[in-house]
């Protein structure tokens, strides 16, 4: 456009574009390239891998410039202007020394401290942050909540614990394939005796019970019999109770009658008497009658007559004692019949006794012999507890046992292999370290010859407590746990692969700067032959490529402002990625390298047309500032748009990248000027030695420019001998 407005045809303006811009978007290129490419000497294949994509890309942008770009303009033409823009998009052209960068241009130049004091307060505040720098992993917890990875993730580490979304792997080698223990193995042989012994114990002690049991029915129906037996007996003794007490008022009665009988003797003997008497009377009688034949008298008469009276009461008397007699026979007959009646009774109820006691008497025999059976069948009982107690007592050791092993083929897995010494040893150690909430059972291989377990940490994998617990398992755990054996165990996995890395990015990440920086400080030298512009373009890009980490830093891992950038995660911040710094340090500093030959190619071409250093600096600052600013602007809103990506890392880019780039077009807008002037006619020194070995390099086609003037009657500038010419 610059060309085209001089006047000249479109196939000469792109030509000399070409020549002259085109050489400085090659060394820009180149410098991005460097910067990108010296990653290489971190030695990460991811790392180097990203740096050779990016190279890659950069170069293809470079060959688009140069190639596929002027030939679209050839193709277009005039046409290039034929869509007309609104006025407040196509601003008048003013010249660089007008206009807003114009002065600030003249207010950095002609206050080069105050510029250089508001750069320090504009870097130094970011960078305090930077050196609380820690590198960590991608954290999947942080992911947006509606993504299906962050759902399993929170459904894991609320269910199961925050280690289950990323546990770690020990992967163990053997010299020798991995066997029982021996202890085990007795164990095993133990509880396999124990087993039989019980089993063998229970058949008998089975078969004891059940003769025990046959036994016990018997004479529990024995017992029964016996009890029916006794019952009858109860019932016939009652009845015999019964008939005894009617026996026994019947001989009551009996003695009542016996007494009347002894009253009817009495009466009979008293009758007799009373028959003596009367005989004697009868006697007498007949001898008073005959004395009264032979001489009567009335005294005898009248003794006579004493007699019969006599007689007559004794025959009275007699007549009684008669009926008493017979009143009392009557009742003797009956007493009679009923005493036989008892007497027959009695018998029966003898007899009928002796049954029972006979019965009785057997009842009593059967009773002893079903008591010596009880006996016996309590003592085989006492026997049979004693063998039951004996075998519980086993059946417990048995148990222990079998718990004992259940324990150690549950840790090994189910596999007999894992109870070998050495990974035990190795399980256990591991099991006993702080921050572990489980290890996993030891799978081993066919051969036996390699085992993986798997280590649940009690933190989440971005957590730098299991960054510690990776490295206290290889430093210590695992070391003093397979001292003296054939066993070799390492620690792996997807955390510890982040572990790893980010332990090697941050070994390899002062070598990388310096590596970048000092390639850059070299292309500077080659570029502008100046020792100072090298050395304030180095700290400015080193300065700024700090200050944006200290705003990751500050963003992320302190977590101020983490939810504008649009993450929400229940700690309330986000570990960056250990690979985020390198790739930001790289990418920034090509880009910084950018701006820089931007505007040093601009002061050094208005030094060669401009007297005085402080009005050549502002000239160029003035010319190069509307590019630079523009260039950054599309950066930062490239870098920004990454903000809205869902993943925390590219968040990480998106915020360092953007802020970087702007930093950087500060430092080229704002500092590096600044420096420059209070380095005088300074900044522009080189040694001899250096002048002679460094190569000149004509950056902005100064050549093409010199041969185009020759044209027009100009003398070109003889080149300088040794340099040369890109």
């Amino acid at each position: 456009r610059t060309e085209r407005a001089g006047g000249s045809e479109i196939p000469d303006a792109i030509a000399t574009a070409v020549a002259t811009s085109g050489t400085a978007i090659v060394f820009a290129g180149g410098t991005v390239v460097i910067a990108l490419v010296s990653l290489m000497v971190a030695g990460i294949p991811l790392v180097t891998s990203l740096g050779y994509a990016s190279a890659f890309a950069v170069l293809t942008a470079i060959l688009a410039s140069i190639s596929l770009l002027p030939a679209v303009l050839a193709a277009v033409g005039r046409h290039i202007d034929s869509v007309r823009l609104p006025a407040f998009l196509h601003p008048k052209p003013k010249p660089a020394n007008r206009g807003f960068w114009g002065a600030w241009a003249r207010g950095v130049t002609e206050h080069p401290w105050r510029a250089v004091g508001a750069s320090v307060l504009i870097f130094g505040i970011p960078v305090i942050p930077f050196f609380s720098l820690e590198l960590g992993q991608e954290d999947t917890g942080a992911t947006p909540k509606d993504t299906q990875e962050r759902q399993a993730y929170d459904l894991l580490a609320s269910g199961f614990g925050p280690g289950y979304t990323s546990p770690l792997q020990v992967a163990v080698e053997l010299s020798s394939p991995a066997k029982p223990s021996s202890t085990f193995e007795k164990q095993y042989a133990r509880a396999q005796s124990l087993q039989d012994q019980l089993e063998d114990e229970q058949a008998t002690g089975q078969l004891q019970a059940a003769s025990l049991q046959r036994q016990a029915d018997e004479l529990e129906a024995q017992q029964a019999q016996l009890l029916a037996e006794k019952a009858s007996l109860e019932t016939k003794a009652g009845n015999l109770k019964a008939e005894k007490a009617k026996l026994s008022s019947s001989a009551k009665k009996l003695k009542r009658e016996k007494k009347l009988l002894t009253g009817a003797n009495a009466l009979l003997a008293e009758a007799k008497q009373l028959a003596s008497q009367a005989a004697a009377l009868a006697k007498e009688a007949a001898q008073v009658a005959a004395a009264l034949r032979e001489r009567p008298s009335r005294e005898l008469v009248q003794a006579l007559k004493q007699i019969q009276a006599e007689m007559r009461e004794l025959k009275a008397e007699a007549t009684a004692l008669k009926d008493q007699f017979a009143k009392l026979g009557k009742e003797a007959s009956k007493v009679g019949g009923e005493a036989f009646g008892l007497a027959t009774s009695a018998a029966a109820a003898g007899r009928e006794a002796i049954a029972l006691v006979q019965e009785k008497n057997q009842l009593v025999q059967e009773g002893s012999q079903l008591k010596v059976e009880a006996a016996q069948l309590q003592t085989g009982k006492a026997q049979l507890d004693a063998l039951q107690e004996q075998a519980e007592t086993q059946q417990q050791q048995a148990e222990k046992l079998k718990t004992t092993l259940t324990d150690e083929l549950t840790a090994a897995g189910g596999d007999q292999r894992g109870t070998d010494p050495r990974l035990v040893s190795l399980q256990d150690a591991m099991k006993g370290t702080t921050g572990v909430q489980l290890v996993s059972p030891p799978q081993i291989n066919k051969p036996g010859n390699a085992a993986v377990f798997t280590v649940i940490s009690t933190t989440d994998p971005a957590d730098d407590q299991t960054a510690d617990l990776v490295k206290t398992l290889r430093a210590y755990v695992i070391p003093e746990s397979t001292a003296g054996t054939d066993t070799e165990a390492h620690v792996g996995g997807q955390t510890a692969s982040y572990v790893d890395l980010a332990t090697a990015i941050t070994d390899k990440l002062f070598l990388v700067i310096v590596t970048v920086i000092t390639l850059g400080f070299l292309v500077l030298l080659m570029a502008f032959r100046s020792w100072i512009v090298s050395t304030q373009a180095a700290v400015c890009n080193l300065l700024s490529v700090c200050a944006a980490f200290g705003v990751v830093t500050a963003c992320f891992q302190f977590g101020w402002g983490i939810d504008l950038v649009g993450i929400d995660t229940a700690s309330d911040e986000v570990p960056i990625a250990s690979f985020v710094p390198l790739i930001m340090f790289a990418v920034l500093f090509g880009l910084s390298m950018d701006y820089q030959v931007f505007l040093m190619s601009q002061v050094e071409h208005a030094r060669a047309n401009t007297r005085g250093n402080r009005r050549a600096i502002a000239t160029g600052l003035a010319s190069g500032a509307r590019v630079i600013s523009a260039a950054a602007l599309i950066m930062i809103s490239v870098f920004a748009s990454f903000i809205l990506d869902g993943d925390p890392t590219v968040k990480q880019f998106g915020v360092g990248l953007s802020v970087g780039v702007a930093l950087a077009g500060i430092s080229v807008l704002l500092l590096a000027p600044a420096l420059l002037v209070l380095a005088g006619r300074g900044a522009w020194w080189v040694p001899r030695w250096a002048d002679r070995v460094v190569p000149h390099m004509d950056i902005e086609g100064a050549g093409v420019a010199d041969q185009r003037d020759g044209k027009s009657g100009a003398v070109p500038e003889r080149p300088r001998k040794g340099s040369m010419k890109l």
